[in-house]
């Protein structure tokens, strides 16, 4: 996931998304929730896509911080200049891992709302850990897709739905799908990674919520979800083979989507 490409489609489909459904308005509002903003703070809302993150810091810090928000996306970011106004809230094309070049002066608080997996971890640390206050805090998270939680090894929902587009793509294509190289990752390599990096974890915690089939495949529109496991396949044909699926999936049937929280701090 560390190559994602974000073209126009794909920050459009994103947005429509985090509009009209929950997840990230969830996951950003925990976010927001645990990390104990003030309103002097200069924030970082780091891979912010569309904004979902960003209101919801302005939403508790007001207008008397500042709250700078980074994504290596220029479509994302055309997005969030159009509906953030505010003046205390700035938008700089970056990626994660060189953000230290980026930012001018420190900053109080990283947030990252479902993309840490996807960086350069060790680069992103060391970058963060430049911009960063002396305890300074680093706030982010991992689902279940990526982590892996006790007797919870697989996302469900990923499981149903690619299941069932495997089967659809062999039938119309003869396509063998990419099989998914990542590791998942658990609480050890997190702690590990931190600590090589001066970061050491001040507390965690997990959410639950349940998502719907009609989420679900909404989420798989965006054409990055579904590209990296059928490479060779246009957005087109990859939307006709969800649709398929979509009418296969029992449409009363609830996921449910684990998150872990990890509150950060810098140490050195």
């Amino acid at each position: 996931m560390s190559k994602i490409k974000w073209g126009n489609l794909a920050a459009k489909k994103y947005e429509y998304y985090s509009t009209k459904y929950s997840m990230y308005k969830k996951t950003s509002q925990y976010l927001v929730k645990i990390a104990d903003i003030n309103k002097y703070m200069t924030i970082v809302d780091l891979a912010c896509g569309t904004g979902v993150t960003t209101i919801e810091i302005l939403k508790k810090a007001g207008t008397s911080g500042k709250i700078i928000g980074i994504d290596s996306s220029k479509e994302m970011l055309d997005i969030d200049k159009k509906k953030i106004k505010q003046k205390n809230v700035y938008f700089i094309q970056s990626p994660a891992e060189e953000i230290d070049q980026a930012i001018k002066g420190k900053v109080d608080l990283v947030l990252c709302n479902s993309a840490f997996w996807q960086m350069n971890m060790n680069r992103t640390l060391q970058s963060i850990k430049r911009i960063l206050k002396n305890n300074g805090k680093f706030i982010f998270n991992i689902g279940s897709q990526f982590y892996k939680f006790p007797k919870n090894p697989r996302a469900s929902r990923d499981v149903l739905f690619f299941s069932i587009m495997k089967e659809i793509a062999a039938e119309l294509y003869g396509l063998k799908p990419k099989k998914r190289k990542l590791k998942l990752l658990d609480f050890e390599t997190i702690n590990k990674i931190l600590k090589n990096n001066s970061f050491e974890i001040d507390s965690y915690k997990i959410l639950e919520f349940r998502q719907t089939a009609k989420d679900t495949y909404e989420f798989f529109k965006i054409p990055v979800m579904t590209g990296w496991v059928f490479p060779n396949l246009n957005y087109s044909e990859r939307m006709m083979i969800l649709d398929k699926a979509y009418k296969k999936v029992d449409k009363s049937k609830k996921f449910t989507s684990k998150w872990i929280y990890f509150v950060t701090k810098k140490v050195a």
